[in-house]
């Protein structure tokens, strides 16, 4: 047979932990046996509580420190976190050591436009807003900044504007620099001493190819045939005439033309191949000049044979 009895929390509550905590803490069997309730105590009516005192007013704020300006050459603690950020982006050890310092000094002493926007740190108030209304519109649409207009430089709050040795000593004080250095890992053949070479593709172009002697160490220069050098030489051995097949009327007009051009030195050059060339080698000088404008004057009278040994 089982028997249901109806129980309240209070009375669940006094069952399960009052008795359990009393019988931990007390002899077996001293006041009650298990499963009876421990007695009921008279709910007396506590006294209320006398109200609390008002809290003592609360001490006087200090005054506000004005914030502390350093000088161009004195470090603090803004230019330090200034310089530790940018020590993050600009590695200044390794191939590109010398470039980065530079990059550092010249943030150091100005936050540019296109820098994150955790920059705003180390701005003043206008410029702070200044700044930051830059970089969202540059989130917001997405442009590009055109390289040909520089960007806008806003001057940081703090005072300090380190130089480069000023930079290397603290990061000398910082970090093992030297030993940084050593373990940095660079291209081969970029620390080796050699003598000084132009380019491949220059020495081609030049006609000059430049050979090491490794026994002992000259450097020969050697002459090689390059377009360029056979174009040039291609001019000088050989004139306009001898390269291009022309006819009897077109042969008069470039005549014409050179002769128009540098008529001087033109005219002496066609008169002295004209002379071997076409006329008898054994003609009176009394008689060249003649011949000579007859046949300027009709270049229809040249034999085809003669004008084909001319071309």
């Amino acid at each position: 047979m089982r028997v249901y009895k109806k129980m309240t929390a209070d009375e669940i509550q006094k069952l399960m932990f009052g008795p359990i905590q009393e019988a931990a803490r007390k002899a077996y069997g001293d006041q009650f046996e298990y499963g009876e309730l421990p007695p009921e105590e008279d709910d007396e009516e506590e006294p209320e509580p006398e109200p609390l005192p008002p809290p003592p007013p609360p001490p006087p704020t200090p005054p506000k420190e004005p914030e502390r300006v350093t000088g161009p050459l004195e470090w603090c603690d803004l230019s330090e976190l200034r310089l530790t950020m940018l020590v993050c982006e600009f590695k200044p050890v390794g191939v590109n050591r010398n470039f980065h310092l530079q990059a550092i000094m010249a943030r150091m002493h100005n936050v540019f436009e296109h820098e994150p926007i955790q920059a705003k740190m180390f701005l003043a108030g206008d410029d702070s807003a200044v700044f930051y209304e830059k970089v969202k519109e540059r989130v917001v649409s997405g442009k590009v900044h055109d390289q040909k207009k520089p960007f806008a430089s806003f001057p940081p709050r703090y005072g300090c504007r380190p130089t480069l040795e000023m930079i290397e000593d603290k990061l000398n004080s910082w970090f093992g620099m030297s030993i940084c250095e050593e373990n940095e890992s660079y291209p081969t053949g970029l620390c080796e001493v050699t003598d000084f070479r132009l380019p491949k593709a220059i020495l081609e172009a030049s006609g000059e190819e430049q050979e090491g002697n490794g026994k002992k160490g000259e450097i020969k220069l050697r002459k090689k045939t390059s377009l360029i050098h056979h174009q040039q030489k291609s001019k000088r051995n050989h004139s306009l005439l001898s390269q291009i097949h022309l006819s009897q009327v077109q042969l008069q007009h470039r005549l014409q033309n050179h002769l128009l051009q540098n008529r001087a030195r033109l005219q002496r050059k066609a008169l002295r191949k004209l002379n071997q060339l076409l006329l008898p080698r054994n003609l009176p000088q009394s008689q060249l000049q003649t011949t000579l404008l007859n046949l300027w004057q009709n270049p229809s009278q040249l034999p085809n044979n003669k004008i084909e040994r001319f071309i």
